[in-house]
């Protein structure tokens, strides 16, 4: 008898120590997500806004282009303004800060992420100044500065819920005149756009 009252008094401690970690696990869970608030979006660049330069100066871009983005904070977050430049370097060291550039417009809408969301982005380039339409793409020949090099940049702003809004501008492409183009990003990577965390209810 003695035995069977032993068995369940530590049975009964057993579920007690069962509940409490179940109790602590879920309070951990719920302090990290409530109190704190942690925002990490990525964006994978892959072929976007990929701009091929041939011998005689001539810029070609495909018209539809593709955007991953990845949310693994946990609180959701929007992507808007999105679009492209190609910015001719008349400082090596400035990249895209470098102020002589064409646009490149997109005719994206906003997107939101959600937490734990990964999104793709279709959009197509619109035609516009210097951006020609053509047969497998659009099209502009440099005959004012040839022999330059351009890089092609992209340009987007993340806003979260407490509209804090934060501005990516990322080199992808270097055009150099007669080679083919360099990447200036890692393609196996994606892209560290916004990685915060901040206590909430401050």
């Amino acid at each position: 008898m003695a035995d069977k009252a032993d068995k369940k008094h530590w049975h009964d401690w057993l579920a007690l120590g069962i509940s409490l970690l179940s109790l602590a696990i879920a309070g951990i869970t719920a302090y990290r997500n409530v109190f704190f608030q942690r925002d990490d979006v990525r964006f994978v660049a892959g072929d976007s806004l990929e701009v091929a330069r041939n011998e005689n100066d001539e810029f070609r871009i495909e018209e539809d282009q593709e955007f991953t983005f990845i949310n693994s904070g946990n609180r959701q977050a929007v992507i808007t303004e999105i679009y492209g430049t190609l910015v001719l370097v008349t400082d090596s060291n400035a990249q895209c800060a470098n102020r002589l550039a064409k646009n490149i417009f997109l005719n994206a809408n906003k997107i939101v992420l959600k937490s734990g969301e990964i999104q793709l982005l279709r959009a197509k380039v619109v035609k516009d100044y210097p951006w020609e339409k053509g047969k497998d793409g659009l099209y502009f020949r440099e005959t004012k500065m040839p022999s330059v090099t351009y890089i092609v940049c992209i340009e987007f702003y993340v806003t979260t819920p407490d509209s804090s809004s934060v501005r990516l501008v990322q080199p992808l492409y270097e055009l150099a005149p007669g080679k083919s183009p360099v990447e200036l990003f890692n393609k196996e990577e994606p892209i560290k756009v916004m990685q915060r965390t901040r206590l909430g209810f401050d």
